[in-house]
């Protein structure tokens, strides 16, 4: 008897009786006084956000309010708090909205995963160096992660090509650095303006 009850008192004990299963979330980020909160897709919860290790401190320090999330954890129910363990995924609320290149083509970022193309329609007259009309040309989905550099990862998809690069942004500024999947050096640099 003796035997079955210190059986039973390592087991709770163990390290594998207090561990959790971790999950994936989906939600926006949101930052106040130093203490960071996470609002689930899902359920529309808002918790309060605990990173994991120094890495996904990293992550999240460079995460605006407003931003999606996607990544690893659980919830704490006696505190109330989302533990985070990985960062899979960002939304960049920043790269939301229109944005134009050197060469006067749109790039409407609609969502955290799908920006249009649109080039100017040729046949309009132009009163000013803008044109006045644009014409759709393409949809993509895109990705965007961390990387351990300062510079986020962006994959960039359509119907019959996957594109990977970096990507640096400010609220006047996307910078894309196409990389060369042969060769992993930058291909071409891609720099956009905010438009309005």
């Amino acid at each position: 008897m003796n035997f079955l009850y210190a059986l039973l008192i390592a087991a709770l004990f163990s390290p594998l009786a207090f561990s959790v299963e971790e999950t994936t979330f989906e939600g926006l980020f949101y930052k106040s006084s130093g203490q960071y909160y996470f609002k689930d897709f899902s359920s529309q919860e808002i918790l309060k956000l605990s990173p994991k290790d120094r890495f996904v401190r990293q992550d999240l320090a460079r995460l605006d309010s407003g931003d999606a999330l996607m990544g690893s954890g659980y919830i704490d129910r006696s505190q109330e708090v989302l533990f985070f363990s990985a960062v899979h995924f960002v939304g960049l609320a920043k790269m939301l909205g229109i944005w134009r290149s050197d060469s006067n083509t749109l790039f409407e970022f609609v969502d955290f995963n799908k920006f249009n193309i649109y080039e100017p329609k040729n046949e309009v007259a132009v009163t000013s160096n803008r044109p006045s009309r644009y014409l759709p040309i393409k949809s993509y989905q895109y990705s965007v992660a961390p990387n351990a550099q300062e510079k986020w990862s962006i994959l960039i998809n359509d119907d019959t090509s996957i594109n990977a690069g970096r990507l640096e942004v400010t609220n006047s500024t996307l910078a894309i650095d196409l990389i060369d999947p042969n060769t992993g050096e930058v291909e071409r640099t891609l720099i956009l303006r905010r438009a309005f």
